[in-house]
C-alpha cells in the first residue's frame, strides 16, 4: 500500500470520540482513541493500535475491551484477543494493540470499551468506528500483458523488464503513439471494485499519458476496441479507480508526444485489485407469465439462485407471495428455503384453491434477513381460462391506426400494458380496470367475430393476455370422416361397401367453464337406414373432450340410388348444434378379373379349358347370371345366388371348338336390375383342321441353265453347306430360307392334304420344345422335307421357333415357352442344377458338385443330358469348363 493512502487511512482512523460516565466534575479530561491499523485487507493478519491519554495527577488502573461487529454477519466476530489490563501513570499515555483477521470483505465496526479505575473512582468510556476492508488481489506484471499498439514508426515501444519486474515505456525518439493493454480484471459477484496501480513516471508538456478503460477488448480487432479515458498522468505515483462491477476489464497505458524528450519515462511498479465482493444477493427466475386451464393445478415455479458469497441458512431468507385481483389481495404464501453459495432452489408456490376464470398477478417478496440487507420485488401474472390467444405487441400510429382481433367467442378478456391507456379506442361495448402499475384489465362482450383497436394520436402496448370469458361453450369435433357431394349434399359420407355396421365417432368438446350435461337426437330415414345405436345425453367436464360412438346398421339390399341425410343434433343450455352426414351404398361392380385357356391353338376336336374369375368391388348383390359364349355359340350359362363385397368367384369351363379358324371367348354378367359387365379373353383361339387330302398340284420343273457366271455362285454355296453341317440351327435357317422356297415352287401344299404335317403338329403339341433333330429321327425325314413342313407350319401361325443355342426348338402357337421346355426336365437333380446355373452363370461342375453335396461324374452325366436337350452350353475358358443357360432354359 502507498504512503499516500497509508496517511489516509490513519487520518481517517485518528477521530477521537470521547465518551464519559461517571466523571467527577473536578476530573480531568480522559482521552480513548484509535491511532491506526496496519492495513485494510481481508483475509489476512492485522493489528490495531489503539492510544490511551491518563490526564490524572494519579495512576489509574485500566481495562480495554474490543469487539467488531460485521454488518454484512450481523454479529461480532470471534476474537481471541479481547480484552487487556494495564496501569497508566500520572499524565502519560498507553498504546495498546490487538491482533485479528477480517475473514471476508465488507464494513465492519470496531467497539471499544474501557474501564478506569483510581482512588475506588471508576469511569467508563467507549468508542466505536467504522471501516471498510477489501479482498486484496495482486497480479504478475509479467502475466497482465495482452496486447500492444505499435508505434508506426516504432519510435517508443513497451516491454516488461524482467530485472526491475516492472512494464516501461522505452527507445524514446521523435513523435510517437504506443500503448500496452493490461487484464483481465474480472469484477463479477463485486459490488466495488478498486484497481491501484503504482507508477514512476516523467514527462515533458507536451507529452499525454493516459489510462483508459474497456470492458469489450477483441484482439482480433484491436483497433476497433473503445476505449473510456479515466486519468492523465502528472506527477503522482500511485492512483486508485474504481472500475465497472459484473464485468471483465482491460485498461490500456497509453502515451504519446510530438516532440519526444530523452529524459521522459513511464514505469509501471506494481498492479492490484481491491474489491467488495457481494455477500448477500439473490437472482429470481421465473416465467413472466402463467396460463392455466379451468381445473387445472395452479402451480408456479420460482427458481431462487445464491449468487452472494454467503450460505443462506434457514431462515435467513423470507419469500412472501401476494395474489391479487383488480378488487385487491385473496390470498397469500410464505416460505424460509436455505440455500448455499452458487447453488439454485425451484421454490414451488402450489395455490390451494383453484382461481376463477380471469387475470391476477402475483407479488413475490423476498428479504434475506431484513429489508436493508436485501430486498427484491418481483410481479408475475396469471390468467386463468380455458383458451388463451396469446401475446400481441401494439403501436399505432397515423399510418398504421388500427389492430384488428379476430375472436370466436362472445366474451374475452385482455390484460394490457401500456402508458398511454386514455390514447386506446375500442370499437365494441368494453369495461377497464387498472390491475397494478400501468397494467389494465380490459372485458369486451360482443358478437361481432372481431374487435378492432385504434387511436386518434399514438399508442403503445402490449397485451400480456387475452383469454376466453364464455362460460357456455361447445364445440363438435370430427376428423375421420371424408366430405364428398352426394344428391346435392355436401358433407361427411358414410358409404356401406361390405353390409357390416359402420362405427361414426364425434367428439364433444366443453369449452365452458363448468361441468355440462349434453342431449343428443338423431334424425335419418328408416327407409334408408335399418337403425342407430348412439347415447342419448352425456357429462362432460370443463376443458375436457368425449367423444361419442354411434353405430349405423344398413339394410340388407340396396333401398335406392343415391344418398339420404343423417343429422346428429346436440344440445346444451338452449344452445344447439347440428352436425350433418350423408349415407350411401356403394353401387356393386362386377369385375371380370381373369379369363385364362390352357391353350390358344389346338386340332379340331381337342378340348379347350377356360377359367373365369369375378369379384364384386361394390355392396351386396344378388341373382347374377353368368354367361361365357364364343361367337353365337353359349359354352355356359351359371346362375349365381348372390355375392358379397369383395367376394370371389370362380368357373372351370370345357369347351370343344366345333369350326375351324379363330374364334373369341367372352364372358357376361347380367345384374339382377340388368346393369351388363362384360370382359373376353386377350387372344383368340386358333382350331386347325386334321383332316387328310391327297390333292396335290404339280408344278412344272424349270432348270436354270448354268454358266462360268455361276459356277462362282454354287461354290459359295458349297462353303455356306459347310458351315450349315457343323450347326442344327444354320441348318434349319438355310434349308428355310434357301432350299425350300425353291422346293416349294415345285410342289405347292395347302396346310391340310400332307399327312407329314398332321404327324409333326401333333408331336410339337404334345412335346412342346421338340427340336429339329428330334423331328427329323422321329419321322425318319431328309432335312429338305421336315425344313418344308415346318416353314410352312410357322408361315400360317400354327407353331413357332425359337433358338436354343445351336439348336432350334418348336412349341404350338400361343404356348409359354419357357415354362413348357422347363417341365420337359422331370428329373430333380436335372431342375437343381438348372436353377443353379440359371442363377449363377459361368458356374463351373466342380462348383455345383459342392453345392449339391454330389460326386463330379454324377453332376457331369446330369451337366450332358442337359447340353444334349439343349438346356445348358458349355464354354471353355482356359482349363476351366464354365456352364451357361440357354435362351429358353
Amino acid at each position: 500500500m502507498s504512503a499516500k493512502r497509508h496517511l489516509h487511512l490513519l487520518l481517517v482512523a485518528s477521530l477521537i470520540v470521547i465518551l464519559f460516565a461517571l466523571v467527577p466534575a473536578k476530573a480531568e479530561e480522559s482521552n480513548l482513541n484509535i491511532v491506526g491499523i496496519e492495513h485494510l485487507n481481508s483475509k489476512e493478519q492485522n493489528v490495531i493500535e489503539i492510544q490511551i491519554e491518563n490526564y490524572d495527577n494519579s495512576e489509574i488502573n485500566c481495562n480495554l475491551m474490543i469487539s467488531i461487529y460485521s454488518e454484512d454477519l450481523t454479529e461480532d466476530l470471534p476474537l481471541t484477543d479481547t480484552i487487556a489490563f494495564f496501569d497508566i501513570d500520572s499524565n502519560s499515555n498507553y498504546m495498546h494493540n490487538f491482533s485479528f483477521i477480517i475473514p471476508n470483505s465488507g464494513e465492519y465496526t470496531f467497539n471499544l470499551s474501557l474501564l478506569t479505575e483510581s482512588d475506588d473512582i471508576i469511569q467508563q468510556y467507549f468508542y466505536s468506528e467504522k471501516f471498510t476492508f477489501y479482498d486484496y488481489e495482486e497480479y504478475r506484471l509479467e502475466d497482465l500483458i495482452v496486447d500492444y499498439y505499435y508505434d508506426p514508426e516504432d519510435n517508443a515501444n513497451w516491454v516488461y523488464d524482467t530485472e526491475k519486474d516492472a512494464i516501461e515505456l522505452k527507445n524514446i525518439e521523435n513523435s510517437y503513439d504506443t500503448g500496452v493493454v493490461l487484464g483481465p480484471f474480472d469484477t463479477l459477484g463485486h459490488s466495488e471494485s478498486i484497481i491501484s496501480l503504482q507508477y514512476q513516471s516523467e514527462k515533458t508538456n507536451s507529452a499525454n499519458y493516459t489510462i483508459s478503460i474497456t470492458t469489450e477488448f477483441n484482439s482480433s480487432e484491436i483497433y476497433g476496441t473503445e476505449w473510456i479515458e479515466v486519468h492523465s498522468i502528472d506527477q503522482e505515483e500511485e492512483i486508485n479507480l474504481e472500475i465497472p462491477i459484473d464485468s471483465t476489464v482491460f485498461v490500456l497505458l497509453r502515451s504519446k508526444d510530438i516532440n519526444s524528450d530523452s529524459e521522459d519515462f513511464w514505469e509501471l511498479n506494481g498492479i492490484h485489485l481491491e474489491k467488495l465482493t457481494i455477500k448477500h444477493s439473490l437472482t429470481i427466475h421465473s416465467q413472466p407469465n402463467y396460463f392455466f386451464g379451468i381445473n387445472e393445478k395452479n402451480e408456479l415455479n420460482i427458481e431462487i439462485e445464491n449468487t452472494g458469497s454467503f450460505d443462506q441458512q434457514l431462515g435467513n431468507v423470507s419469500l412472501v407471495a401476494d395474489i391479487f385481483n383488480q378488487n385487491g389481495i385473496i390470498d397469500s404464501y410464505a416460505t424460509l428455503p436455505s440455500i448455499e453459495s452458487g447453488e439454485s432452489q425451484i421454490i414451488v408456490i402450489s395455490i390451494d384453491e383453484a382461481l376463477e376464470p380471469g387475470h391476477y398477478f402475483l407479488s413475490l417478496k423476498t428479504t434475506i434477513i431484513d429489508n436493508d440487507l436485501f430486498f427484491e420485488e418481483n410481479t408475475y401474472f396469471i390468467s386463468v381460462s380455458n383458451y388463451n390467444y396469446g401475446q400481441i405487441d401494439i403501436d399505432l400510429k397515423e399510418q398504421q391506426n388500427t389492430v384488428t382481433i379476430d375472436t370466436e367467442d362472445n366474451d374475452i378478456q385482455i390484460l394490457l400494458h401500456t402508458e398511454e391507456i386514455n390514447e386506446l379506442i375500442i370499437s365494441t361495448e368494453y369495461s377497464i380496470a387498472e390491475l397494478t402499475n400501468n397494467h389494465y384489465i380490459i372485458q369486451i362482450t360482443s358478437e361481432e367475430e372481431s374487435v378492432l383497436l385504434s387511436t386518434e394520436t399514438q399508442f403503445k402496448g402490449n397485451i400480456i393476455s387475452l383469454i376466453n370469458m364464455d362460460e357456455v361453450k361447445f364445440s363438435i369435433i370430427d376428423d375421420n370422416t371424408i366430405v364428398s357431394t352426394i344428391e346435392g349434399i355436401t358433407a361427411p359420407s358414410i358409404i356401406f361397401d361390405d353390409g357390416n355396421e359402420k362405427t361414426l365417432t364425434i367428439g364433444i368438446s366443453n369449452e365452458g367453464f363448468y361441468k355440462e350435461s349434453y342431449t343428443l337426437n338423431y334424425i335419418y330415414s328408416s327407409t334408408f337406414i335399418s337403425s342407430i345405436d348412439g347415447i342419448s345425453t352425456i357429462e362432460i367436464e370443463p376443458n375436457t373432450i368425449k367423444y361419442v360412438e354411434i353405430k349405423v346398421e344398413p339394410l340388407q339390399n340396396i333401398p335406392r340410388e343415391g344418398g339420404s341425410q343423417f343429422n346428429i343434433e346436440i344440445s346444451n343450455n338452449n344452445e344447439n348444434k347440428i352436425i350433418t352426414y350423408v349415407f350411401g351404398y356403394l353401387t356393386p361392380t362386377i369385375e371380370i378379373s381373369e379369363i385364362e385357356c390352357d391353350r390358344y391353338a389346338l386340332l379340331i376336336g381337342q378340348n379347350l379349358k377356360c377359367t373365369t374369375i369375378l369379384t364384386n368391388k361394390g355392396y351386396f348383390a344378388e341373382d347374377l347370371n353368368f354367361i361365357i359364349f364364343s361367337e353365337t355359340t353359349i359354352i355356359e350359362e351359371v346362375n349365381i345366388n348372390s355375392l358379397d363385397f369383395l367376394e370371389t368367384w370362380t368357373l372351370t369351363t370345357t369347351y370343344e371348338p366345333s369350326k375351324i379358324g379363330e374364334t373369341n371367348i367372352v364372358v357376361n354378367v347380367v345384374t339382377n336390375d340388368g346393369v351388363i359387365f362384360e370382359n373376353q379373353i386377350d387372344s383368340e383361339i386358333k382350331v386347325i383342321s386334321s383332316e387328310n387330302t391327297n390333292t396335290n398340284q404339280e408344278t412344272e420343273i424349270k432348270i436354270p441353265e448354268i454358266n462360268a457366271g455361276r459356277s462362282l455362285v454354287l461354290l459359295t454355296i458349297a462353303g455356306i453347306l459347310y458351315q450349315i453341317k457343323r450347326s442344327e440351327n444354320l441348318k434349319y435357317l438355310g434349308l428355310k430360307f434357301f432350299f425350300v422356297p425353291m422346293y416349294s415352287r415345285l410342289q405347292k401344299d395347302t396346310l391340310t392334304d400332307e399327312p407329314t404335317r398332321q404327324k409333326l403338329l401333333k408331336y410339337i403339341y404334345s412335346e412342346p420344345g421338340a427340336n429339329f433333330k428330334q423331328l427329323k429321327d422321329k419321322f425318319s425325314l431328309h432335312n429338305g422335307t421336315l425344313a418344308h413342313h415346318i416353314n410352312i407350319l410357322e408361315n400360317h401361325d400354327i407353331i413357332t421357333s425359337h433358338r436354343s443355342g445351336r439348336q432350334r426348338l418348336f412349341f404350338p402357337m400361343g404356348i409359354n415357352q419357357e415354362i413348357s421346355r422347363v417341365s420337359l426336365v422331370t428329373n430333380e437333380t436335372q431342375r437343381n442344377i438348372m436353377d443353379i446355373v440359371k442363377n449363377t452363370p459361368g458356374i463351373t461342375q466342380a462348383m455345383i458338385s459342392k453345392q449339391l453335396d454330389m460326386s463330379r461324374q454324377k453332376v457331369n452325366y446330369h451337366v450332358n443330358s442337359l447340353v444334349d436337350k439343349a438346356f445348358l452350353k458349355i464354354e471353355k475358358q482356359g482349363r476351366i469348363t464354365r456352364l451357361y443357360p440357354l435362351y429358353y432354359t
